[in-house]
C-alpha cells in the first residue's frame, strides 16, 4: 500500500514536471507557407524546354531522358515537337512523365507554319523598294529593276511617287496603271522638290527555315492549324489534349509593318474611316526620318492606326481563337506578352503570362516586367519567364540571370539550354542546386501578392506611332524608358509598367490610384506625347483627389491616332490645361534627364523627393547595383535583394517600411530560416550582399517563427 502511495505521488510529479515544461515550451504552430519553401511542391520548379527536333525520341530515350530531369528536379517539360510528331510516342511522353508527378506542356515551336500550310492560309508580307529623285526631271524607272523576289505568286501593290521633300503630306501618284508592257515607267517631275518612288510587292511568307508560314489573320486558317493538332494528337489522347498536357504554349511573333492579310483595306476602312493606301509606302519605310513636321506627324499618325489595326485583328482571328481552342481541349492558353500587347497591359488574351523571350538580355528583362506588370493588373498568379542559356553559361550566370527575372515579377522559370540539356552538359551535375532554389523562391512568390507602389505609364500610343511593334525600336525608344524603373527600384521603390487605356478604369482614394487589387502611390508619365482623352481626364481626377504624378519630358498634348485627330485631340489639351493647375506640391513637370549629364539613381531620387513618396526600402547608400522585389504573405513582408555587381560585393544600410515585425533570413539554398542578426530596431539592418549573390529576407508579423534544423 505504502509503495502504490509513492507511485501515485511519483506519477503525479512526474505529470506536474511534463506540464511544466509544456508551458515553458511554446507549441509550433503550423507553417504552411514555411513549409512549402522548405520543400516546395512540384507546381513550383522550374519546366525544361525539350526539343524532339524533327523526329520523335524513341521510348528508351524519352525514359532515359525523363530520368535525368526528375533526378535534377525539375517539375516538368515543355515539348516542342518535329512536324511529324509520333502522337504515341508522345502519349508515352506524357504517361511517362505523369508517373514521375511531372507536367507536359506542348510548344507550338518558334514559328506556325509548316509545309502543309496551303497557298490560301499561307501568311502574306509586303516588301518595298525605293528609288529617290530630284526635280526637275524626266525619267524612265524598269519596275523589274524594284521588284524582285522568288515568289512566283508576288504581286505588285503599289507603285507611288510621293513628295518627300517638303512640309505637308500629299499621298503623291499611283503609277501602276502607267507600266508599259516592257517594265518600264516614265517618272516627270516639274519642280525642285525631293521626290521618292516606292514599289511595294505582296509576297507569301514563310518562316526561318524557309516553309510556308500560317495567315495569323486569316481565322478559318488558324482554326485549320490549330484543329490539326487535336486530329493529330487528341485520339492517342482520350479524345482531348488536355488528357495529357498542361498548357499550350503559342510561338513568340513580332509582327511589323510587312504583315498583310486579304481584307485587310476594308476591314481598315470600317475601323479608321479613311482609306490607308496613300499612306502605306511611308508607313513600311522604316528608315524614313523622324522629324517634328506636320508630314511626319500626318504618317506617325496613320501608322498609329495600322498597327493598331493590325494588333487588333492578331488578337481577334488568332490570340481568342488560340485561348478558345485551349479551353476547348482542357489546356491552358500560355501565349507571350510582348510589342502587340504593350498597347493594351491588361488584356492579354492568355491564361499564363509570359515574357517576350528577346535574344538581348536586357529587353528580356523589360519584356518579363511588362509581363509581370500586366499580370498584377489582370490578377494572374503565375508569371511565367525564360531562363536561357548559352554553350558558355555555367549554373552561376542562370542563377545570376533568374535572380534579376525574379526581381522583375516572373515567378516561374523555363530552363531554356542553348546546348545539351542532360548530363552531356558541363554544369549539368550541379543543375540540381539551381532547380530546389529556383522552386522555393518562385513557390514564395507565386503564393504571395506583388507590391508595386509606383506606377509607370508606358507610352504606347508614341510606340506604336514611331516603331510599330518592333520589340528591339520599343525597348529603345528613348533612353531611360526601362531604366526608369530600375533606378526607382533601385532607390527603393517598386514598380509596374501599366498602359494609360487602364486608367478610365481606375478609382482614388487615400490619394492612391486604385485599379483591381492594385494601389499606386504615385504615377509617372514620361515622355507621353500621345493619350486618349479618356485616360487625360482620368489623370485629371487624380490629380484633383490628391494624387501624385510626375510629368517627365514632353507633355501629353495630343490623342494618337489620324482618325478625327482634331475632335479629339483639343479635349486631351483641355485636360492637360487643368491638371497643369495642380498642386505642386503633388503634380510636377520636369525635363527629361539628360543621358550626358545626369545619373539616373539621383535624378530619381530628387524626382520623388518632389512629390513627397517615401521608400519602401530606404538604402544608404543607394547603389545602381541593387535590386529588389516585394510581396506580402499572411502578414509577412517578403523581400528578395540581388546584387547585380559580379565582381564586388554591396554593403549598405536599410531602413524598412515594417515597423513591428522581426526580419529573418530564409536561405533558398537549403530551405533553413533563422532570424536575422541586428543591432537596435528591427527594421532597420546593416546588409551585405556578395558579388552576383542575393538576400531573402522575411518580416515576420510575431515571433512565433522558429529556426528551421536541417533535415526535420
Amino acid at each position: 500500500m505504502i509503495f502504490y502511495k509513492d507511485r501515485m505521488m511519483k506519477n503525479k510529479v512526474c505529470a506536474v514536471l511534463v506540464l511544466a515544461l509544456l508551458l515553458a515550451v511554446p507549441v509550433l504552430s503550423s507553417d504552411k507557407f514555411y513549409d512549402g519553401f522548405e520543400n516546395p511542391p512540384m507546381s513550383a520548379r522550374p519546366i525544361i524546354r525539350w526539343n524532339w527536333d524533327v523526329n520523335s525520341p524513341g521510348e528508351k530515350e524519352i525514359i532515359r531522358q525523363l530520368d535525368v530531369f526528375k533526378k535534377a528536379a525539375f517539375g516538368g517539360v515543355e515539348i516542342v515537337p518535329g512536324e511529324d510528331v509520333n502522337a504515341q510516342l508522345f502519349k508515352f511522353a506524357a504517361d511517362a512523365a505523369k508517373q514521375r508527378g511531372m507536367i507536359v506542356d506542348l510548344s507550338l515551336g518558334s514559328t506556325l507554319g509548316g509545309p502543309f500550310i496551303s497557298p490560301a492560309e499561307q501568311g502574306q508580307q509586303i516588301a518595298i523598294s525605293k528609288k529617290q529623285f530630284t526635280g526637275p526631271t524626266n525619267s524612265v524607272v524598269n519596275v523589274n529593276d524594284l521588284v524582285s523576289g522568288a515568289d512566283p505568286n508576288r504581286k505588285l501593290m503599289f507603285l507611288r511617287l510621293i513628295k518627300t521633300g517638303v512640309s505637308r503630306f500629299k499621298p503623291g501618284e499611283e503609277l501602276i496603271e502607267k507600266i508599259k508592257p516592257d517594265g518600264s515607267v516614265a517618272i516627270d517631275i516639274n519642280d525642285a522638290n525631293s521626290y521618292t518612288l516606292y514599289a511595294g510587292v505582296l509576297h507569301s511568307g514563310t518562316n526561318a527555315t524557309g516553309v510556308p508560314s500560317l495567315d495569323l489573320f486569316n481565322k478559318q486558317a488558324v482554326e485549320k492549324y490549330l484543329n490539326n493538332i487535336s486530329v493529330k494528337l487528341g485520339p492517342a489522347l482520350g479524345g482531348k489534349i488536355g488528357n495529357s498536357v498542361h498548357s499550350i504554349v503559342c510561338s513568340p511573333v513580332e509582327l511589323s509593318a510587312a504583315n498583310w492579310t486579304s481584307d485587310f483595306t476594308q476591314y481598315f476602312f470600317k475601323q479608321c474611316g479613311y482609306d490607308i493606301k496613300p499612306y502605306l509606302p511611308i508607313i513600311l519605310d522604316d528608315s524614313f526620318p523622324k522629324a517634328r513636321t506636320r508630314f511626319y506627324d500626318i504618317i506617325r499618325r496613320t501608322r498609329y492606326d495600322f498597327y493598331a489595326t493590325l494588333a487588333e485583328l492578331y488578337r481577334e482571328r488568332f490570340t481568342l481563337t488560340f485561348q478558345n481552342f485551349c479551353r476547348d481541349n482542357g489546356v491552358l492558353s500560355c501565349v507571350p506578352a510582348g510589342p502587340v500587347d504593350i498597347l493594351d497591359s491588361c488584356s492579354v488574351p492568355s491564361d499564363i503570362f509570359r515574357g517576350y523571350a528577346s535574344s538581348d538580355r536586357f529587353s528580356r528583362n523589360a519584356w518579363d516586367k511588362i509581363a509581370s506588370s500586366a499580370a498584377h493588373l489582370a490578377e494572374k498568379s503565375l508569371v511565367a519567364g525564360e531562363a536561357i542559356t548559352g554553350v558558355s553559361d555555367n549554373i552561376e550566370s542562370v542563377k545570376r540571370n533568374t535572380d534579376v527575372a525574379f526581381v522583375s515579377g516572373v515567378n516561374q522559370s523555363i530552363l531554356v539550354c542553348g546546348s545539351f540539356l542532360d548530363e552531356r552538359n558541363s554544369w549539368w551535375p550541379y543543375v540540381k542546386n539551381w532547380t530546389g532554389r529556383d522552386a522555393r523562391l518562385s513557390y514564395l512568390f507565386q503564393n504571395a501578392r506583388h507590391q508595386a507602389r509606383i506606377a509607370i505609364i508606358c507610352p504606347a500610343g508614341d510606340l506604336w506611332s514611331d516603331c510599330g511593334p518592333s520589340e528591339s525600336r520599343m525597348v529603345n525608344y528613348f533612353w531611360y524608358l526601362f531604366p526608369l524603373g530600375q533606378a526607382l527600384n533601385q532607390n527603393g521603390y517598386t514598380v509596374d509598367y501599366i498602359s494609360d487605356k487602364i486608367l478610365p478604369q481606375t478609382t482614388f482614394e487615400d490619394g492612391k490610384l486604385h485599379f483591381g487589387s492594385q494601389a499606386y502611390d504615385a504615377v509617372i508619365v514620361p515622355d507621353v506625347f500621345s493619350m486618349e482623352f479618356l485616360a487625360a481626364r482620368a489623370l485629371r481626377f487624380f490629380a484633383e483627389n490628391g494624387g501624385k504624378i510626375a510629368f517627365v519630358g514632353q507633355a501629353t498634348l495630343t490623342a494618337p491616332g489620324f482618325r478625327d485627330v482634331l475632335r479629339r485631340s483639343v479635349p486631351v489639351e483641355m485636360m492637360m490645361g487643368h491638371i497643369e493647375k495642380s498642386d505642386p506640391n503633388r503634380v510636377v513637370f520636369l525635363p527629361a534627364p539628360d543621358k550626358d549629364k545626369d545619373n539616373l539613381l539621383s535624378w530619381t531620387s530628387d524626382l520623388m523627393k518632389k512629390i513627397s513618396v517615401s521608400p519602401t526600402v530606404k538604402s544608404s547608400p543607394p547603389s545602381d547595383k541593387l535590386l529588389f522585389v516585394h510581396y506580402l504573405a499572411e502578414g509577412r513582408d517578403i523581400f528578395f535583394f540581388t546584387n547585380t555587381d559580379n565582381v564586388a560585393p554591396i554593403s549598405f544600410r536599410a531602413d524598412f517600411n515594417t515597423a513591428g515585425k522581426t526580419p529573418w533570413l530564409w536561405n533558398p539554398d537549403t530551405g533553413e530560416r533563422k532570424k536575422f542578426a541586428y543591432s537596435g530596431k528591427p527594421n532597420d539592418l546593416n546588409i551585405t550582399i556578395k558579388q552576383a549573390g542575393s538576400l531573402l529576407l522575411v518580416f515576420e508579423p510575431d515571433f512565433k517563427a522558429k529556426p528551421a534544423q536541417k533535415g526535420r
